[in-house]
């Protein structure tokens, strides 16, 4: 059961005796006000328990499930919008028998801050988009990469139910949900000091946070399974690929400058994406200047080159490339542009053989009504629709196989990376033990 599905044998039990609740509160969080914490004394053990809580013409929702001793209890209500009213209530299960106390409490949320950006909602189609009602998003409010950041997390309608703001100065356009699913990651860097770089790891609701170093971080990185850490490393410029472990073993993967050829400048191996592989167990990394892919093995360097400019004979009609990732059908999935007259955005997949190292388009989206000369991204969707970014654009679009806009929104500033989200509540766990 999904923490936004009120089950019908709680509803059924509305009219049970009301279970031992008092002293209910409901106060916004401190630091993100979209957040309610709701407190109260629970009068008697209850076996199982939820938060239901619900905005004016919309369904319930729920908190997870679980045991409440009797004592002092508080749950955080997730996924709601700013300046809202809630009703709550409660769901119980006390010696076996399901109650449902509403006594009419309500609570509202706060406002949000004044500089923050907010998205508006261009098109949406429930019965066609992708079944996640979140979307994780990194903006910046500049047309380049300056910033002040955000990190966002929009609801469908595009509403704002969580935020948080980067100090001034850092610049991010990576942020993930954790490898473990249980929080939040983001890098802060400085590309004139980034022997300063971390990555920052937080609970949605600040109970949990943690800074790890990331010395000569540029700006993009990817975690491993096992919490691994890979990102770009700096030295004055790009100079290849770096991990840091759980430990804090750092490990110099692969040497772009070693790599690149003689006739290159030490500047081409800048790359707007480091990105693992588990099904290859490869990392990609994007040349944008170079307007070349390549897949980049831990042991045996780089195994895949596709591109335009030279480094590889196979034209794969790339330029200023953003985001390459593997698709789970085993395709190569990127956005990639056409700085032309025509000024034309792609979502571009291709098939590769191995054999040959030849790339060869199995399916493509284009746009001439939104165009970004910065960042962009297009990744593939467990319903088979494409979620697209348009960086500079301003704008994310998420498409059905044969072009179909399914969900479209206006984000009003540069958009970096993306990240749909089923469940705020296991953002909001924090690692195991912690």
């Amino acid at each position: 059961m999904t923490p936004h599905m009120v089950p019908a044998a709680l509803a059924l039990a509305a009219c049970a005796p009301p279970p031992a609740v008092s002293d209910v509160a409901i106060e916004v969080h401190p630091e993100v006000e979209t957040l309610l914490s709701v407190s109260w004394t629970q009068e008697v053990d209850a076996s199982s328990a939820q938060v239901e809580y619900a905005l004016d013409g919309e369904p319930w929702r729920s908190t997870p499930a679980r045991a409440v001793p009797a004592g002092p209890a508080s749950e955080l209500l997730l996924g709601l919008p700013a300046d809202a009213e809630v009703r709550v209530r409660f769901a119980q299960q006390i010696d076996g028998e399901d109650m449902v106390a509403d006594e009419g409490w309500t609570g509202s949320t706060g406002s949000l801050p004044e500089d923050l950006p907010v998205p508006t909602l261009v098109a949406w189609d429930p019965e066609l988009a992708a079944p996640e009602p979140y979307l994780l998003l990194t903006v910046g409010l500049s047309d380049w990469y300056a910033g002040p950041w955000w990190l966002l997390i929009l609801d469908r309608q595009a509403r704002v139910v969580w935020y948080r703001a980067l100090p001034v100065g850092e610049t991010t356009v990576m942020s993930r949900v954790s490898a473990d699913g249980t929080h939040v990651t983001w890098g802060e860097a400085d590309w004139f000091e980034t022997e300063r770089s971390v990555i920052q790891r937080s609970t949605l609701d600040d109970a949990w946070s943690e800074t790890v170093p990331a010395p000569g971080m540029a700006y993009t990185y990817d975690e491993l399974p096992d919490g691994t850490l890979a990102y770009d490393a700096w030295d004055d410029q790009w100079v290849g690929l770096r991990t840091l472990a759980p430990d804090g073993t750092r490990t110099e993967v692969w040497d772009c400058l070693a790599w690149l050829p003689e006739d290159r400048e030490r500047w081409n191996c800048g790359t707007n994406t480091v990105l693992w592989s588990p099904a290859r167990g490869t990392y990609t990394w994007s040349l944008y200047d170079l307007d070349t892919v390549l897949e980049v093995d831990p042991t045996r360097g780089v195994v895949g080159s596709w591109g335009d400019d030279g480094l590889d004979p196979i034209d794969a009609g790339l330029q200023l490339q953003h985001y390459p990732n593997w698709t789970a059908a085993g395709t190569l999935l990127l956005h990639t542009q056409d700085d032309g007259e025509k000024e034309v955005q792609w979502a571009r997949e291709f098939a590769w053989d191995e054999s040959t190292n030849a790339l060869s388009e199995v399916w493509s989206y284009e746009a001439d009504d939104r165009y970004a000369d910065c960042s962009g991204e297009a990744v593939r969707l467990a319903n088979g629709n494409t979620l697209i970014n348009y960086g500079c654009g301003q704008a994310v679009r998420e498409i059905a196989p044969d072009g179909i806009t399914t969900w479209e929104l206006n984000t009003g500033c540069l958009v970096g990376h993306q990240t749909l989200i089923a469940d705020l509540y296991a953002l909001n766990r924090g690692p195991a033990g912690e």
